[in-house]
This record gives structure tokens, sequence and C-alpha cells, in this order.
């Protein structure tokens, strides 16, 4: 945050009164610059590693008036995708220092801290000492061990590094039921680009660790890294679990049926084919994903712990009741990575796009909605299917069909799943039923 005052001019406006008073000129003697002071300021040092807030706190798009709330915890974060279709990256280079007052002198939410932070106190943020070097090393080739990437300060018993923090997206990609861990670690002084909240642009040194338990037992961890800040500047890493799971080993061209699963350890070319649709690169660490109140790294606590360039406090929640949202929600982590409206989107005559955004305010401006319903479908051909979206007839819709598929080029998502998403579709057909109400 800014300083918006010193003492300086405080002594400066002393001395004036004082003259004007000697020629018998009466100032008032109030009269000051409003400003806090640089014994009130907060420290810069307090701005290194502030931690998250609860995971509780209120929801993460702010109305009106409200402020953050600045309390934190040593919760983590992370989601990444299925065969890269889910990467997800977060918060995560928090302790338990205290966060800068987020108020400047009007008690306003300061809103313009800058692309990438740099504000004045900002500049002279001094990472802590003794940060361990598997965590801030920037090498764009991955290590060969899980173990050497930092997430653990014990992999024996698990015990999660300080730094590291834990994140659920609100909307999580479907995985044939696999249950998943997610962290995040931020590097020290790091923030968020968030001039687009659409678009989070990571810091330069942030890992994303995504964990895949099958059958109870934990099969691979994926991990995404950005080592510079190039476009294209983040590697991509797979690591099988040995079978003790004392350790997970890097596999660059996977492992089919991991270890006696049904689940496949993607190789790191498939990663490619998600996560490159967006220049982010981070799928499911985003504005959209962590507008929740749950545990773990969240819009909210970003905002407290100063991470985000741009905060917005005004953003609205997901259009529609609880059924549309939950829909929405769906559409947007399991086929709004590819299909979206942005740079990067699978191409199409006609603009198709599954994406939320998070300056959408009703159900006619998502994309879904916009692209969707009443299209007609391309890259498809089926004799009972002619729209993406039939309104009120979920079996006509394209959109269904595709989810129903698995074993063909017409399944979607078409990689990193081989089972049909009987819970995905029990949320999708009702919304398309109703939307004939629409």
């Amino acid at each position: 945050m800014r300083r918006s005052g010193s003492t300086r001019p405080l002594i400066t406006v002393g001395l004036i009164f004082v003259l004007l008073s000697a020629v018998g000129c009466g100032g008032d003697e109030n009269s000051s610059d409003g400003g806090r002071s640089d014994a009130q300021a907060p420290d810069a040092r307090n701005m290194i590693d502030g931690g998250v807030a609860d995971g509780s706190a209120a929801d993460a798009r702010l109305t009106d008036g409200q402020t953050p709330d600045a309390q934190h915890t040593d919760a983590a974060v992370l989601d990444g995708g299925d065969g890269g279709g889910e990467a997800d990256g977060g918060d995560a280079a928090a302790t338990d220092a205290e966060t800068p007052d987020a108020e400047g002198s009007d008690g306003a939410l300061d809103l313009d801290a800058g692309d990438g932070g740099s504000t004045s106190d900002a500049e002279t943020c001094i990472p802590p000492d003794g940060l361990d070097s598997r965590l801030t090393s920037t090498s764009s080739t991955p290590p060969q061990h899980l173990s050497e990437t930092g997430l653990y300060e014990d992999i024996a018993t698990k015990v999660v590094a300080a730094p590291v923090e834990s994140f659920t997206p609100q909307f999580p990609l479907w995985s044939d039921g696999a249950d998943k861990n997610r962290w995040v670690y931020l590097p020290a002084c790091g923030t968020i680009d968030t001039s687009d909240q659409d678009h989070w642009i990571m810091p330069v040194g942030t890992k994303l660790w995504k964990e895949f338990v099958v059958q109870g037992k934990r099969v691979e961890t994926r991990l995404i890294s950005r080592f510079g800040a190039g476009a294209n500047d983040f590697s991509f890493a797979t690591y099988l679990w040995n079978d003790d799971e004392s350790d997970a080993e890097w596999v660059p061209l996977g492992m089919r049926n991991a270890r006696g699963t049904a689940h496949d350890v993607p190789p790191v070319a498939t990663c490619h084919s998600c996560h490159d649709h967006l220049e982010e690169r981070v799928l499911g660490f985003s504005a959209v994903q962590l507008n929740h109140q749950g545990a773990g790294v969240t819009v909210n606590s970003l905002v407290a712990s100063n991470r985000l360039s741009h905060p917005d406090p005004f953003g609205s929640a997901v259009p529609g009741n609880v059924d549309a949202q939950a829909a929405l929600g769906y559409l947007h982590a399991n086929c709004g990575n590819c299909h979206h409206e942005d740079p990067g989107a699978i191409e199409f005559n006609t603009p198709f796009g599954l994406r939320l955004s998070w300056y959408d305010t009703s159900i006619e401006e998502t994309g879904a909605v916009r692209t969707s319903v009443g299209v007609r479908v391309e890259k498809f051909s089926r004799p009972d299917i002619a729209f993406r979206i039939v309104p009120g007839d979920p079996e006509s819709s394209a959109v269904v069909a595709r989810m129903e598929d698995r074993g063909s080029l017409d399944q979607m998502p078409p990689i990193a799943t081989k089972v049909v998403d009987q819970d995905g579709l029990d949320t999708i057909r009702p919304w398309i039923f109703f939307l004939s109400d629409f």
C-alpha cells in the first residue's frame, strides 16, 4: 500500500503557522495534511509474507463498502487439470506476518496497487531468510523426484512446507472420481497480475501441485512452474508415486493404468493440450474459481494479504439460481478452458464460449447462453443433433450428447477421462430443460 503522508508536511505546516501567528495572521490551529505519519504507515516487511485470510471469510466478491478480512491462517492452495486439463495455482508464500493496512487516507480500499504490486512500500519488500532452495529454484527443468520440488517439508510424514498453501476451485474438473489435493507456492514479494480478472498472470517463481488419489492410493502429483517472465516460460511435470509412497518420480512420457488402477498419468505433451489454450496457463486458480467461502486460498484471502495487483471488490457472483450456477460452473471447468472467446481457443466459424467471466452479471451475458443456445453445431455430425444447446430438450443438445460419449473422437472432454460423469449430466440436463422458461 502507498503511504498517504509523512511527518515532514506536518512540520512544514507547523512552521508556517508559527510565522503567520508572529505577524498577526490567525491560521486554523487544526490544519494538517490529514495523512498517515511514517510511524503509522505499515512496515514494508509486513508485506513480504502476509498470510491468507481465514477460508471461512465472507464471499470473495465483496460488496461496496466491505473491507476484506485481514486475519491470516497457514492454509494452502492449487488445482491442476487432468491431462493438463485443469492447472491451478494460488497464493503460497504466506506466513503469519502481519498484513498491511488495506485502507488509504480516506479509509477506502486502495485499488491502485499498480501492475505487479509495484507500490512504494512493495519496492522495499525483503524476502525472509532461510527459504527452501527447492521452492525458490526457477530452473526450467523439473526435478527428478517430487521430494526435490519443495512441496513437502518432510515427504515421509507428508508434512507440507510452511510457505505452500492449499486451495480448492469451487468448480472442479471431472477426473473419473479421483480425489484431488491442490497446493500453491507464491514467491515472497510476488504479486498476481489481476489487471484482467478473467486472466490472472502468476509471478515468476510460482509453483502449483495437484495430487491424485485413486482407490485410496496416491497415484500421481502434477507440477506447474513458472520459471521466467516469457509467455511460454512454464514447465509441466507429472510424478508417479512409488508403491510405498515414500516418493514420486518424474515420468515425462506418463504411465497407463498407474499403480494398478484405471488412472493414466498423462505425458507432459498432453498437459499442453489444455493449458496452452489460455495465456495464463494456470486454469483453476482464478477469480471465478476462488470466489467462495471454503477453506484454503480464496479471493478474499488474496486481497487481505495484498497478493493481487488490482483487487476488485465489486465482482458479482456467478449469475442465476443455485442450479444454474452449478451448470455454468461445470461447463466453465470442464469445457471452458478450450471453448472460450479469447485468443488461443479452439476455433469455430461461430464463436463457442463456455467459460464464465468475472464480469458476467446475468445468465444472458454468459458465453454458454450467448454462443450455444439455438446455435448450430460445428465439428460434430449426428443426424438427431443440430444445435449446441436446445432449450427444453437436453437429449437433442450436442453438449449433452458429447458428455455422454466415451471412447470415440466425439467424447468431451476429449482427454483424461474414461468414465462418463453421471453427476455432471444430472447437473446439465435439468438446466437445459428449464432453459425453455428462460
